[in-house]
């Protein structure tokens, strides 16, 4: 008799445990998508600054080449030659 009790709390324990490790498992599952999304969000809040930085880039350097055609148009002719000198050899 004293046998089947301890079988008893012994399976009431392992059931205590599994429920234990199920809860455990759900957890880490949160936790893994929380993550996720978060690191999700970074990269799209990291894309539109780059974006952003880009667009206004780009529009400065239009602006540039817009006030200085002259000066644009001879440093493209200066760094073609040197590509071209450096590459001949």
């Amino acid at each position: 008799m004293a046998e089947n009790n301890k079988n008893e709390d012994l399976n009431k324990e392992m059931d205590t445990l599994r429920n234990d490790l199920k809860k455990v498992q759900g957890d880490l599952r949160e936790i893994a998508q929380t993550l996720v999304d978060v690191g999700r969000d970074s990269a799209q809040t990291a894309r539109k600054n780059a974006q952003q930085q880009w667009d206004a880039s780009t529009e400065q350097f239009q602006k540039y080449v817009e006030e200085r055609p002259i000066a644009v148009v001879a440093g493209a002719f200066v760094a073609g030659m040197v590509a071209g000198i450096i590459f001949r050899r």
